[in-house]
């Protein structure tokens, strides 16, 4: 995956991660899991940065 693509999952999975906040609360399993996807997206996308 380039990084411009990997830009447009990352905004996606905010935008997912806003609404998921809003719906199930921010202490959620939904979110956490959300949470920890957008952690990893993020990082990838660091690395490729980087590279």
């Amino acid at each position: 995956m380039n990084k411009e693509n990997l830009l447009l999952v990352i905004e996606s999975k905010r935008e997912e991660l806003h609404h998921s906040a809003l719906r199930f609360g921010m202490n959620s399993k939904e979110v956490l899991k959300c949470s920890e996807e957008l952690d990893k997206l993020i990082i990838t996308y660091q690395t490729l940065k980087t590279s």
